[in-house]
């Protein structure tokens, strides 16, 4: 069996909307701002996926500053590894300059069915 064990997915609207979602976030805008740095979906990690004979892979989000970034990246991680139970495995990410908000997405993730957390944010110093 072969296992990815570090893949990244974004949703829809981060895919769409890569400017604004730049704009909100530093480490974002310094991986992502320019429109040649792909972002995959859950049906293009899929397509990957079967094109390579991996049998599950490991579904990490991006290292959000911003609680309600984390929890929008959180959401489509969940669901996507619902969609696809046998083959994804989700990480959530987590802030810990708020260990409180950490502290209540964990429960409420692994309680949903997250297996673990695989990102945390980094700092960008100007």
């Amino acid at each position: 069996m072969i296992i990815d064990c570090h893949t990244h997915i974004f949703p829809d609207e981060i895919r769409k909307d890569r400017a604004s979602f730049s704009e909100k976030d530093r480490g974002f805008f310094s991986l992502y701002k320019d429109s040649k740095a792909r972002l995959a979906g859950v049906e293009d990690l899929i397509a990957s996926m079967d094109g390579s004979g991996v049998e599950r892979s490991v579904i990490c989000g991006f290292p959000w500053g911003r609680p309600d970034l984390c929890s929008l990246h959180n959401e489509y991680l969940m669901e996507s590894a619902s969609r696809y139970p046998d083959r994804l495995i989700a990480f959530i990410s987590l802030l810990f300059a708020d260990p409180d908000w950490s502290e209540r997405e964990l429960d409420r993730r692994m309680r949903s069915g997250a297996k673990g957390w695989g990102k945390s944010p980094f700092t960008m110093r100007r």
